[in-house]
């Protein structure tokens, strides 16, 4: 009998490759990995998924603390949000920049209530900024308006409308027609009607509408009127005949055939 003889011990060589082949991988250089994070940032922010895009901007910032497209792109996302108080924690990270970031301070001081903080902003603001700085003369009004300053709202806002160009008083016009909603009345809408709806034979706007009332008895409709004749001798009271009529010459016949023996 031929005996079975023991597997031969992988040889070095193969051990030594199958610990090449587990070798973990390289990381990305660091300008790819920002390649990628901008790319998917890019597409959060088309999709509206800001939450997700600002945790995007916290990998790139992350990589990159300083990156001026980062910053500014959570800021934005942080407004969007409204989560004001982030937004006003961001801004004073960033060490040196205050005052790049002074709008979005005074906004979100505004959002906040903090009135007394966004005034005083907006004031150091007006001294640097050109005075035809339309948002920042909408905030101001903004702010005269919630702490009681009415005329002085109204004043800015007229400033804004007779300063304003014709194409941005269409847009400005156009947009509160549509936050109002239409002005015609609901009931005149017309509505768009499903022809895979509509029954064979019948033509919108064409065909006469069904009766309303088809599904109640005859007896309960509006249109209904008692036609039915009494029986008996009502029914002939207040009857002339004359001579010759269809109801003499009737009862005549009924007579003479009455008169008549059987044969």
């Amino acid at each position: 009998m031929s005996q079975r003889r023991p597997p031969a011990k992988q040889s070095g060589h193969k051990a030594a490759a199958s610990r090449q082949k587990a070798a973990p991988k390289q990381p990305l250089p660091l300008v790819d990995r920002l390649k990628r994070l901008f790319t998917s940032l890019c597409a959060q922010i088309e999709g509206g998924h800001f939450a997700n895009a600002v945790k995007t901007c916290d990998k790139i910032l992350r990589l990159e603390p300083r990156d001026p497209d980062a910053l500014q792109t959570k800021l934005f996302l942080l407004l969007q949000t409204d989560q004001y108080l982030a937004a006003l924690a961001l801004i004073d990270s960033v060490a040196g920049e205050e005052n790049k970031h002074a709008f979005e301070k005074a906004y979100s001081l505004y959002r906040l209530h903090r009135e007394d903080e966004a005034t005083g902003v907006v004031d150091a603001l007006k001294t640097s900024e050109p005075e035809d700085d339309r948002g920042l003369v909408h905030l101001e009004a903004q702010l005269a308006y919630r702490q009681g300053s009415y005329q002085a709202a109204v004043d800015l806002y007229n400033h804004l409308l007779d300063t304003a160009e014709p194409q941005q008083l269409t847009s400005a016009i156009a947009s509160a027609a549509v936050a109002s909603g239409p002005a015609e009345d609901a009931t005149k809408r017309v509505k768009k009607v499903r022809m895979k709806r509509v029954p064979k034979g019948v033509i919108p706007g064409v065909t006469p509408p069904p009766d309303p009332e088809r599904w109640l008895k005859k007896s309960e409709r509006s249109t209904f009127t008692n036609k039915r004749r009494r029986g008996g001798g009502g029914a002939t009271q207040g009857v002339v005949e004359t001579p010759g009529s269809a109801a003499g010459q009737g009862g005549k016949g009924a007579g003479g055939a009455k008169g008549k023996k059987k044969k």
